[in-house]
């Protein structure tokens, strides 16, 4: 490999890195999401907002640093006021690993992504974001 080209690659790195450096201080292993929580004993979970990639569907994306192998829920919600929150997207997987949940959106109205651990106790909820 000529020598600008290494420079150029490792000039680009090195601007990744700022860059995810300054959009959410996290740990080794765990990319930055919208919302980053510690669940109280030192671990740090991510929730992403929603966002419609295809017309009609919905992701939300969640990641916990949990022990290796503990099971991780990520979940989508539609908020509706006075009533209860329906999953519209569930993915289950594991500490460590970032989670995809992908489900179909129910109409216009703000959702958000709920990240939980084996209890179903809340570790992680993004905003919520306008959609559909």
């Amino acid at each position: 490999m000529r020598l600008s080209r290494f420079l150029g690659v490792a000039a680009a790195a090195a601007a990744l890195v700022t860059t995810a450096g300054v959009a959410g201080a996290a740990p080794a292993g765990v990319a930055p999401m919208d919302k980053q929580c510690d669940d109280g004993y030192g671990h740090i979970a991510g929730a992403q907002a929603p966002f419609s990639g295809a017309p009609g569907q919905v992701t939300g994306m969640g990641i916990y640093t949990y022990n290796p192998g503990y099971p991780v829920h990520v979940r989508v919600y539609k908020d509706v006021p006075g009533a209860p929150d329906p999953i519209v997207a569930s993915a289950d997987g594991t500490s460590g690993q970032r989670i995809n949940a992908v489900g179909q959106l129910q109409g216009p109205g703000a959702y958000y992504t709920w990240v939980s651990s084996l209890s179903n106790t809340e570790v992680c909820r993004s905003e919520n974001v306008p959609l559909g």
